[in-house]
C-alpha cells in the first residue's frame, strides 16, 4: 500500500470513528479498567449518521487549502465522503460500497478503484482485548498499548483524560513505527467534533457539525460514481 493511499484511508476512518461516538453523562468510576475505557470508543448503538465536515489540509507546513463537504455512513459497510472546493464545487468523492472503494475527482473525470475491508482496519472491543495488552497513567492521560503476540511493539495506542475518562485519541503503528496520530480538540459532552490527524507528511483539521445519528439512508446515496478513466487505486498520488 502506498503511503499517501495508507493516508487516505486512516484519514477516512478516523472520521467515521469520531463522528458514530453518542453523547451522554460521563461518570468516573472508582476502578477504571481497560473494557470500561474502551466502552468510550466503540460504535454500539450506531447503524447509521451523517454530517458535514469542514477539512484544512496541510503538507509539513504548507497550507494546501480548506474543503467543506459531507460524511455519511450506514452498517455495516457503506460510506461516502464529499469534499467541496470554492461555489459547493465536488473536488472529490471518496465512495465505499461492500469492499469497493473508490476515489473520484469530477473535474478530470478521474477515479482510482480498489478493494477494501473495515474488518481487517476496525478493531472491535473484544478483539482488542483479546490482544496483549496494558494501560498506564502517564501524566494526565490514560494510555491502553495493545500489542500483537510476540511483538514487542505496539499495534495501537488509545488516549484517556484521567480526570473525565473523556478520549483523546489514539495512535496507530506499524513495525513499530507511529502511522497515524489522531489528536480531538474539542468535544460536545462525549461527542468529538473538532480533531487533528496526521499520517506521515500530511494533517488534516477536521470540524464536524449537524452530525444526525441513524438517519434513514438509501443505498442509492452510496452508488460508486461512473468515470471514464478508471485506475488501480495503489496509483493515487496527489492530494485533490
Amino acid at each position: 500500500m502506498k503511503p499517501y493511499y495508507k493516508g487516505i484511508i486512516m484519514i477516512l476512518l478516523s472520521s467515521v470513528l469520531f463522528s458514530c461516538v453518542p453523547s451522554k453523562e460521563i461518570r468516573r468510576p472508582a476502578v477504571v479498567t481497560p473494557a470500561m475505557l474502551l466502552q468510550r470508543t466503540n460504535l454500539k448503538g450506531i447503524d447509521a449518521f451523517r454530517a458535514s465536515v469542514y477539512i484544512k489540509a496541510y503538507e509539513e507546513d504548507d497550507y494546501l487549502g480548506v474543503y467543506p463537504g459531507f460524511l455519511v455512513f450506514k452498517r455495516p459497510d457503506m460510506l461516502k465522503l464529499s469534499m467541496n472546493g470554492p461555489f459547493g464545487i465536488v473536488l472529490m468523492e471518496i465512495v465505499f460500497l461492500r469492499g469497493d472503494l473508490l476515489l473520484y475527482m469530477p473535474s478530470k473525470d478521474l477515479a482510482y478503484k480498489g478493494t477494501l475491508s473495515f474488518k481487517k482496519l476496525l478493531f472491535t472491543d473484544e478483539e482488542l482485548l483479546a490482544l496483549d495488552h496494558r494501560m498506564e497513567k502517564r501524566n494526565s492521560e490514560y494510555l491502553l498499548l495493545f500489542y500483537k503476540k510476540a511483538r514487542k511493539d505496539p499495534l495501537v495506542i488509545y488516549r484517556f483524560d484521567t480526570e473525565h475518562l473523556s478520549w483523546r485519541g489514539f495512535d496507530l503503528y506499524n513495525r513499530g513505527k507511529r502511522v497515524l496520530k489522531v489528536t480531538i480538540n474539542r468535544l460536545e459532552g462525549n461527542l468529538p467534533v473538532d480533531f487533528n490527524v496526521k499520517t506521515g507528511r500530511y494533517s488534516l483539521h477536521i470540524s464536524l457539525s449537524d452530525t444526525e445519528i441513524n438517519p434513514s439512508l438509501k443505498e442509492g446515496l452510496f452508488r460508486l460514481p461512473d468515470s471514464s478513466k478508471v485506475r488501480p487505486l495503489g496509483l493515487f498520488r496527489g492530494w485533490l
